[in-house]
């Protein structure tokens, strides 16, 4: 997905700017889409990693 944490704040600084000044869209729409996106994916670490483990307690 992302090489390092660099290349993601480019990408998102680049499409909360292409967002805000070409697309002319609200800005709070824009930064709560922004925030529920980094909810879904720190979630899916989490249940992904909670996953894993209990899957390799049930190989065990």
């Amino acid at each position: 997905m992302y090489f390092c944490a660099a290349e993601r704040f480019l990408a998102v600084v680049a499409s909360l700017g292409i967002c805000l000044a070409l697309l002319k869209l609200p800005p709070l729409a824009v930064l709560g889409g922004f925030v529920l996106g980094q909810v879904v994916l720190m979630a899916a670490r989490l249940l992904l990693k909670i996953k894993i483990e209990s899957d390799v307690k049930n190989v065990q």
